[in-house]
């Protein structure tokens, strides 16, 4: 038999400075954990959402569907955008991991990368 080799999963990076790091890139079983806990956090949120638009729903009437529909809208396109921009490429349940999201060159990334690289996740 063959021996098999673990995938490096290691990347090297050197600075304009001339120091060389190294830091490990995730594999999807590391990923998995991350996923469910904002897949939780965000299904809890949409449950709160929907309970409160449902009390108000009396009072507001049709205005409370919208304002639930524009609420799921943001969470579910803009959540991953807004804490990787603000945590420092961290989502809670990329933190709770110790999960980052990093640019090729290692550092983190800004707003910009972080709302196009969530957007264009769908595709």
């Amino acid at each position: 038999m063959q021996d098999v080799k673990q995938i490096d999963t290691t990347i090297e990076i050197i600075t304009p400075e001339n120091i060389s790091f190294r830091y490990r890139a995730a594999g999807p079983f590391r990923r998995l954990p991350a996923f469910l806990i904002d897949l939780a956090i965000r299904a809890t949120t949409v449950f709160v959402i929907a309970i409160t638009t449902a009390m108000f729903g009396v009072v507001l009437q049709g205005l409370s569907v919208a304002l639930f529909l524009v609420a799921v809208f943001l969470l579910t396109w803009f959540y991953g955008a807004f804490f990787e921009t603000v945590m420092n490429g961290q989502t809670p349940g990329k933190r709770m991991t110790g999960l980052r999201v990093l640019t090729v060159d290692g550092r983190p990334i800004d707003g910009m990368q972080a709302v196009l690289r969530n957007l264009l996740r769908s595709l």
